[in-house]
């Protein structure tokens, strides 16, 4: 666990991996995409995406991000403010991308494209830090 991410956040993290990224495009003005977030447990979440993808443009441009983690039915919200960094060096998914999106209900294949794109060059790993970490109220149940 790191200084941000205590007990409380780490569970939730591990418990759901819909995530929201947000970044801020070149005119400053705030944007955001639905991810799948992975969280191998070392207080750094994990997102895999197209490196020519606009969300990597704007994280190269300016690394501060946030990341709110919305399960469908939780009474409750995690909103993480922090940075994003590429993992440039990495060829293949976060560790636990093979398991934990199993009840997303992705396509037969999907996974193992994903990989190839890794190893290829076309896909990479975004590492986002967070400084802070809030609970909110959360839209669900």
């Amino acid at each position: 666990m790191s200084d941000v991410i205590g007990p409380d956040e780490e569970d939730f993290l591990r418990s759901t991996s819909r995530a929201f990224l947000l970044a801020n495009r070149a005119d400053g003005s705030p944007t955001g995409w639905p991810m799948t977030g992975i969280y191998p447990g070392d207080g750094v979440l994990e997102f895999s995406t197209y490196r020519r993808s606009q969300k990597v443009v704007d994280l190269v441009r300016d690394p501060r991000a946030a990341v709110v983690l919305a399960p469908r039915d939780s009474d409750r919200a995690l909103v993480l403010r922090g940075k994003a960094t590429l993992d440039e060096a990495r060829d293949e998914l976060p560790a636990s991308a093979s398991t934990a999106p199993l009840h997303l209900g992705v396509a037969d294949g999907i996974r193992e494209r994903a990989q190839e794109r890794m190893k290829s060059g076309k896909r990479v790993a975004v590492r986002f830090t967070p400084t802070s970490a809030t609970f909110v109220p959360g839209v669900g149940a």
